[in-house]
């Protein structure tokens, strides 16, 4: 007797398994398509890095623009009075 899990989020790739030694049996085509399920994610993280490190780059600039101008602000108050 084997037991049924999802492989994929989507829930249409189900692969066997034997609950007592845990082998998997992959039906035709399985092990194909997860090899091409690798492939999309891999090459969406491919394309989704340089951005994210951008947008990351990006914020922190604002960060350090923010924190200079407190500052400034803090040392025009403390020279005001």
């Amino acid at each position: 007797m084997t037991e049924t899990f999802s492989y994929d989020d989507a829930g249409s790739l189900q692969i066997d398994r034997c609950p007592r030694c845990h082998g998997l049996w992959l039906d035709r085509g399985e092990l194909q398509a997860i090899y091409d399920q690798i492939g999309e994610k891999r090459a969406a993280a491919d394309t989704a890095t340089p951005n994210d490190s951008l947008g990351i780059m990006v914020l922190s600039m604002v960060l350090l623009v923010l924190a200079i101008l407190v500052i400034l602000l803090v040392v025009f108050l403390t020279q005001s009075r």
